[in-house]
């Protein structure tokens, strides 16, 4: 009888032991894909530049000051036009986003209510998720208008004081690079905010209490104490939004224009490097033209930029993680004494000078008060712009919603009285099918051999390659999609053209799949991260194998999350534009698409096409389209939440 029970129990575990076995390697094999869309990237686009360099000298591409690889007969490639494009659109943009973003993520560190913080994280954090197109959108139709219509003239009539002659000659084309860097400096303030926010969040409490200690007010504890000790997070939060902005493609693409000549002056229109691939692409050039490798070309400088950008903010936030800052003195510098203490200011007031002492602490007191005042008007000019985008799409766009347009199939390409998006749903609904068939696996087994196998291996390398790959996952969910939709171009839509027929919803839903692989990593990763080791211990306590504690504790403990995540990722998928451009999404089809290997249309696209229409009617439609988008949109998000606070509920018990 013992035998017999001793065979079984060596039965089982060796059953187990090649179940581990099988699921290690598995999930090892999915955490492998990053890595190789990686090589696919850098390879691909590697083997285009070569080409394009045996046309082009690298020299002329470097110094020349024309951009005109439409002319046959005078064909110049300067990368300098669309640099300096890129470069002052970018610097609008931080000159917004960089002072509005950490005086709001330092008033919600250190002076909002907590009531008031729960309402207005999420406000300004919602700009995140609005998708490009729709901001594009809004700067060219009703941002540029109002700054020549309204606010141009009064510039003009205030530098007219000084100079007349100056001021006739300033004029707002209606494609322009001020407008362009004004929206993308908004809707990236929320990514300064939250990354300042959780630096200053981080610095021990002690450093406050010291300060206070010594009589500092809040703002002097802000800026003698807590601003030196998160510098490093600031300064970090400015290099990956100065990423972020650079990439930047459907609003510089909308509003800024696309004329490739080299200006200087933001009224006039300019093309970002990232506007140009975009446009290029709508030319869908001949795959083996050296119009079709310049795309590439930019595509790689702009690939770089990112990149190194992104490792120095990544790098730069590790220190700031592994400083100690727990061994800081807030010290206070008087006269000849090198640190004082709290016993002389006291001396102070036994001597006498009570009166001097308490005057001078209201005027210290009333600095807090200004910058209360600046962080709240700091709010309100990011809640009012969210609120007159969303209230214009729908002012222009509700007369246009009905079943009608909901269902029906466009008459004609040029019919704008009979257009319809049932197409564009359809098309999308494929996309996000396509997604996540091939996403969602790959992602959260990803991030589960990621976080619960490859720490435990016992091998001195696993920590270092752990950190490589959260560097890794975190400058892939930082390229630009643009970049993404060359990669699909090159490799689903030309190399494997015999698999996916080209530009079809499979071609363009495995680079959906591409783009929201990194979020979907991430998410699993930090759901998994947030699960009790006590769950993990228990389930080791009665025996169980490290895979199924993985399989039965961990994952269904961090499902809620990494659900939401799913959505947040899909969510993401279904409002990208620059990607499905650049593989070939139609301005027109006149069917409902069957099957994967047909060409197809997509909301978000559909929106950039009509948005960019001269016909009133049309860019009704594209309003209403936006109308619905926002809609399916919201709804995501609103599930996600509900989610995450079902989760953060369960966790508290």
């Amino acid at each position: 009888m013992t035998t017999s029970q001793d065979r079984s129990s060596r039965g089982s575990s060796s059953g187990q032991s090649l179940v581990e076995l099988t699921s290690r390697f598995f999930l090892g094999g999915l955490a492998f894909v990053p890595t190789l869309i990686v090589l696919a990237l850098v390879g691909l686009m590697g083997y285009e530049c070569f080409l394009f360099f045996n046309e082009v000298s690298f020299g002329d591409f470097l110094t020349a000051t024309e951009w005109t690889p439409q002319f046959e007969e005078n064909r110049n490639f300067g990368i300098q036009v669309l640099l300096v494009s890129t470069l002052i659109v970018s610097g609008i943009a931080l000159l917004i986003a960089v002072p509005i973003g950490i005086v709001i993520g330092i008033y919600l560190a250190e002076y909002a209510p907590s009531r008031l913080r729960v309402v207005v994280k999420p406000v300004i954090e919602s700009l995140t998720g609005i998708p490009t197109i729709v901001l594009g959108y809004f700067a060219y139709l009703t941002i540029s208008p109002v700054l020549a219509d309204r606010v141009l003239p009064q510039v003009r009539n205030l530098i007219g004081l000084f100079n007349q002659e100056f001021a006739d000659s300033l004029s707002l084309a209606p494609f322009n690079g001020l407008c362009a860097g004004l929206v993308i400096g908004l809707i990236s303030v929320p990514v300064v905010s939250s990354l300042v926010e959780n630096g200053i969040r981080n610095i021990p409490d002690r450093l406050r209490e010291g300060s206070a200690a010594l009589g500092m007010t809040k703002f002097e504890t802000l800026l003698h104490v807590l601003l030196p000790a998160a510098l490093p997070a600031i300064v970090g939060a400015v290099i990956l939004v100065t990423s972020r902005i650079f990439g930047e493609t459907m609003i510089a693409a909308v509003a800024g224009g696309a004329e490739t000549v080299l200006r200087f002056n933001p009224l006039e229109s300019m093309s970002t490097m990232s506007a140009y691939i975009l446009n290029a692409s709508l030319a869908t050039p001949s795959l083996d033209s050296i119009e079709f490798r310049s795309i590439f070309a930019v595509g790689a400088v702009l690939f770089l930029t990112t990149l190194v950008l992104n490792t120095a903010g990544n790098i730069t936030e590790a220190i700031y993680r592994q400083q100690v800052i727990a061994d800081q003195v807030a010290k206070v510098r008087v006269a000849d004494n090198p640190y004082v203490a709290l016993p002389d200011i006291r001396s102070l007031i036994v001597a006498g000078q009570q009166d001097g002492f308490r005057q001078s602490s209201a005027v210290r007191r009333s600095l807090d008060w200004v910058f209360q005042g600046i962080s709240l008007i700091s709010v309100f000019l990011v809640a009012a712009f969210l609120v007159w985008m969303l209230g214009d799409a729908f002012l222009k766009g509700y007369q246009q919603l009905s079943w009608a347009f909901l269902t029906s199939l466009p008459a004609s390409a040029r019919d704008s009285e009979q257009l319809g998006i049932a197409a564009p749903i359809v098309g999308s609904l494929w996309l996000m099918a396509v997604a996540f068939a091939f996403a969602v696996p790959v992602g959260v087994g990803a991030g589960m051999f990621l976080e619960e196998y490859l720490p435990r291996l016992r091998y001195g390398w696993a920590r270092k390659v752990n950190a490589g790959i959260e560097i890794l996952m975190a400058n892939l969910a930082a390229v630009p999609s643009i970049v993404y939709g060359l990669l699909g171009v090159e490799l689903f839509v030309r190399l494997l053209a015999g698999v996916t027929q080209g530009r079809t919803i499979l071609s363009g839903g495995l680079t959906l799949a591409v783009v929201i692989l990194p979020l979907l990593i991430i998410a699993t990763r930090s759901a998994l991260r947030d699960v009790p080791n006590s769950l993990r211990r228990a389930g080791y306590a009665v025996g169980m194998s490290s895979w199924q504690v993985i399989f039965f504790v961990t994952l269904p403990a961090a499902f809620p999350s990494i659900f939401s995540g799913i959505i947040l990722a899909l969510s993401t998928a279904l409002g990208e534009t620059s990607a499905l451009v650049a593989i070939g999404a139609k301005a027109f089809v006149s069917f409902l698409p069957e099957n994967v290997l047909q060409e197809f249309m997509a909301l978000p696209v559909q929106i950039y096409f009509w948005a960019t229409s001269p016909d009133p009617v049309t860019q009704k439609n594209g309003a209403a389209t936006i109308v619905v988008l926002a809609g399916i949109l919201l709804f995501l998000n609103v599930v996600a939440l509900l989610l995450r606070s079902g989760r953060s509920k369960l966790s508290r018990l």
